[in-house]
């Protein structure tokens, strides 16, 4: 019996549904922009700031860890991952009530400053391994030719959408004299778009995974090590993504700036997330149209990503620069769009990249090394740069940064290039 065809159309409307919920509700408690002023109103300063971003990372990183031993045995994902998404979700009421507590009296702020960070951080463990299937089941669920296209499509349109969230969040919730209670509203609805954007996963129809036997903790860490051995493009890729997470420092404390440097207030600095959302639409419609131009040409589609993510990383640094020598209030517009064009670059070409290079057989380790190998540079920068910017203040931080990242980013557009002149061997070896 034939296996019935993948609705590609009908699976691209309910990944556009899911993914544009999602991007409503996070951006309109921006996690670069709402969430750090609300860590200021807690009594946190820069470094709690910087603790706050790294709680992505620390949840990617573990979290891929052990996708194998809960993922890598399941032929299909769509319905097992939506059921776990929902778990995810619990820790967003958990903000609600700690944020109403503390309005209220019954806990202190520094309480609900500790409180706060333990919840995200269970969060963002659970959100970290399911966000690694998330793009597996992309490349399950949509074409294979063509699809930096359509998660092109799928980003830019959702973020569209996502471009809402920041003015509704300005307009309805964080006004001049915004309270706590504001900000439990917005919680409160971003968790009711987490929830709703949680159902399209158990419509969706995908392409069967390979069957593979379930995996142990140390079974699942071989296959890591042996793919790490084994992929050399992955492995200098990876290298120089570790130390380019300096140009994070663009969107972890964009909003610390603005604040102590431009003396924008936190109503103008939620308002400029509109910013960071704009740009990320159009550069994930300019990466998605650049994906599919080079797979037309047939060559160099490897060696193209990782070009254009280097030029992607570039805005980042050239965002720092500026910010480091340039007038505060231009600068701080600089590092909010940087934000927008380096998310979009992780969501369209960092997720291609792996898993070109993972090969059909790998992908899943491919997603798990990225997220593995990238966590202790971000916890480093983000965490790291708090400290730094509270005793050097972020022009001097943002200029070491540009600085210490060039020879990275000289060496990611070299690998590029070697990728683009001899494509068919490396498909060779990495497959």
């Amino acid at each position: 019996m034939r296996p019935r065809p993948i609705p590609y159309v009908r699976n691209f409307l309910l990944i556009l549904a899911l993914e544009a919920l999602w991007a409503f509700g996070t951006w309109l408690a921006h996690p670069m922009t709402v969430m750090p002023q609300f860590i200021l109103r807690l009594g946190g300063t820069p470094s709690w700031v910087g603790a706050l971003s790294s709680l992505w990372a620390i949840g990617t990183g573990f979290g891929a860890a052990f996708i194998g031993v809960v993922a890598a045995h399941r032929i299909r994902l769509s319905r097992w991952t939506g059921w776990m998404h929902f778990v995810a979700i619990l820790p967003w009421p958990v903000l609600i009530l700690i944020t109403l507590a503390v309005e209220a009296g019954s806990i202190s702020p520094r309480m609900a400053l500790g409180l706060t960070l333990v919840d995200l951080l269970v969060f963002n463990l659970l959100i970290g391994t399911l966000v690694q299937l998330y793009f597996v089941i992309l490349a399950r669920t949509l074409p294979e030719r063509g699809r930096g296209m359509w998660f092109g499509a799928i980003f830019s349109i959702s973020s569209c959408v996502g471009a809402i969230a920041p003015w509704v969040a300005g307009r309805w919730f964080i006004g001049e004299t915004a309270g706590l209670t504001d900000y439990a509203r917005i919680f409160a609805v971003t968790t009711v778009c987490f929830v709703a954007g949680t159902i399209p996963f158990f419509f969706l129809r995908e392409r069967p995974g390979a069957p593979e036997p379930r995996r142990t903790i140390r079974e699942n860490l071989g296959r890591l090590v042996d793919r790490w051995r084994g992929t050399s493009a992955l492995r200098r890729y990876l290298g120089y993504r570790f130390v380019l997470e300096l140009g994070a420092l663009s969107g972890g404390f964009a909003a610390t700036y603005a604040r102590e440097e431009a003396r924008l207030s936190e109503h103008r600095v939620t308002q400029l997330g509109i910013l960071v959302v704009a740009s990320e639409a159009v550069a994930s419609l300019g990466f998605g149209w650049l994906s599919r131009w080079l797979e037309r040409r047939r060559w160099g589609v490897r060696g193209g990503y990782l070009r254009a993510q280097a030029a992607a990383q570039a805005v980042s640094y050239v965002a720092l620069g500026f910010a480091a020598a340039g007038p505060a209030g231009p600068a701080a517009i600089g590092l909010i769009v940087a934000i927008g064009v380096r998310v979009c670059a992780d969501f369209v070409l960092h997720s291609n990249i792996l898993l070109t290079l993972g090969g059909r057989q790998g992908r899943l380790d491919a997603m798990a090394l990225g997220a593995i190998t990238l966590m202790p540079a971000a916890i480093l920068v983000q965490y790291g740069g708090g400290w730094a910017i509270e005793w050097f203040g972020h022009r001097r931080v943002f200029l070491v940064a540009l600085l210490a990242a060039l020879p990275a980013l000289v060496g990611l557009w070299r690998l590029g290039g070697e990728l683009s002149r001899s494509p068919a061997p490396q498909e060779r070896r990495l497959g």
